[in-house]
């Protein structure tokens, strides 16, 4: 398979109510649908504390996602799009014993050896909600759903999608609760009309959700 290999370039940060709008509108891209408040606050805190705020995201990696690394002596690569080296994979003269350390983990396949590179946000934000939405992922974004800060970080960890110290129940789960009341002082959410829960709040509401059950029902049997 050929690959295209981007440099690994400056940080494409943007700032928390841009990076709403994007994540919004990966939403109605993905899903075809936009998310609850309480969905997108949970999913942008985690985005927002991977990347340090964005400032160590590159080629619009919403998820620092990677693209493989070593098995058994030999790279092996699943993603077909660009891919950007980390610094460890071939450390220079006068790297840092940390450096060292990180590229002997990537021989031995415990960190990767490329990156996913996007060429926009969108196109990034997109991919994350894309792996979430496997199978082996739903947990999480139905964690994200419920807007509980605990139950999500417990998600991350089961799905395997980290297991790291950082990301474990009780360091986790108060950072995204920091994050969200943050974004909430801040109003980063304000103006794009998210409600807070997907449940309809009234009589209306459920109505209109019986009559779209009925109709996608009439037309899976026509």
């Amino acid at each position: 398979m050929e690959y295209s290999w981007a440099e690994r370039g400056p940080a494409t940060s943007l700032s928390a109510p841009e990076a709403a709008r994007v994540l919004l509108a990966a939403h109605v891209a993905v899903d075809g649908k936009r998310p609850t408040l309480a969905e997108a606050e949970l999913e942008l805190a985690h985005e927002w504390i991977e990347t340090k705020r964005t400032e160590a995201m590159w080629r619009h990696n919403w998820g620092n996602l990677s693209a493989g690394g070593y098995v058994e002596g030999q790279e092996r690569l699943s993603w077909n799009g660009d891919i950007w080296r980390p610094p460890w994979f071939a450390p220079g003269e006068g790297a840092s014993p940390r450096m060292l350390e990180i590229h002997e983990k990537m021989l031995a396949g415990r960190e990767p050896s490329a990156f996913r590179a996007y060429g926009s946000h969108q196109d990034g934000a997109e991919g994350l909600l894309r792996l979430w939405s496997r199978p082996g992922y739903l947990p999480l974004r139905k964690a994200a759903q419920t807007g509980n800060p605990t139950a999500y970080a417990k998600a991350v960890v089961s799905t395997g999608y980290c297991t790291n110290r950082g990301c474990q129940p009780d360091q986790l789960g108060p950072s995204l609760a920091r994050v969200v009341a943050q974004f909430r002082r801040d109003r980063v959410f304000a103006g794009l009309g998210l409600s807070r829960s997907s449940s309809p709040s009234s009589g209306a509401g459920v109505a209109l959700l019986a009559a779209v059950v009925l109709l996608s029902s009439e037309r899976k049997s026509s």
